[in-house]
């Protein structure tokens, strides 16, 4: 009885400090969280659920909740007035999208990959990254998208009517990539009633000149052929 008793008392004391240091430490949304604001909360929530339950001196998990939150506080105030702290600690966004055009090189080394990129263009509705003016993936992995103009609403004229009859019928195709790193998906090719010779066809219309040099190629809704190069052909200052 007596060990439950304390129990509940650790309990209401950490659950007192937890609501103190949420009130410091400000409020924000769960979407705005960066990943180090997820380790912070990880970490104190762990701290405080040992202050209920272990038989710790109660003294020194609040101790270690204080510090823990004035050094988030110091990390704020250094990465609120100084842009190379906040690069380091909350990093930055990076565009991985400009004009049509899919930045492999900045996607390289950040752990987000072509799958992750299309999956993420497809929640928003986006089929085709042709569409796609500006592409950011923001620090809290969410992806921002800017169309171009042409796409900002589907009209009449956007949807190749003429062309339907050159092209396989993309319904059944929609986010099936036909090459993903230079290597064609061949049950994706039969799924969408199409040959590795006219793929190639393709691809040499459009100036590719090896399958090795697509990063993705994919059908789009209206039934164009969308190719994106390892080599972008972008300006070497572009920043966001």
């Amino acid at each position: 009885m007596q060990a439950d008793l304390e129990i509940v008392k650790n309990t209401t004391i950490a659950l007192l400090v937890l609501l103190i240091v949420t009130r410091v430490m400000g409020r924000r949304s769960i979407a705005q969280l960066t990943y180090f604001d997820y380790v912070i909360g990880i970490t104190i929530g762990s701290i405080a659920s040992s202050m209920s339950i272990s038989k710790a001196d109660i003294h020194q998990g609040i101790v270690s909740l204080v510090t823990s939150t004035a050094l988030v506080l110091i990390i704020n105030a250094v990465t609120r007035y100084s842009l190379s702290a906040r690069k380091i600690i909350n990093s930055v966004p990076i565009m991985v999208i400009y004009i049509g055009q899919i930045l492999e090189e900045n996607m390289r080394g950040k752990y987000y990959n072509i799958n992750d990129l299309l999956e993420q263009l497809r929640e928003k509705g986006i089929f085709n990254p042709e569409e796609v003016e500006v592409a950011i993936a923001e620090t809290d992995g969410q992806l921002s998208v800017l169309k171009k103009p042409q796409f900002q609403s589907v009209i009449a004229k956007n949807l190749d009517i003429a062309n339907a009859g050159k092209m396989p019928k993309a319904s059944k195709c929609i986010s099936k990539e036909l090459i993903i790193a230079g290597k064609i998906v061949e049950q994706n090719l039969i799924d969408c009633g199409v040959t590795t010779e006219w793929l190639k066809g393709q691809l040499k219309a459009q100036g590719v000149k090896k399958v090795a040099e697509v990063t993705v190629a994919m059908l789009t809704p209206q039934g164009a052929l969308y190719i994106d190069k390892s080599s972008d052909n972008v300006p070497a200052d572009l920043e966001i």
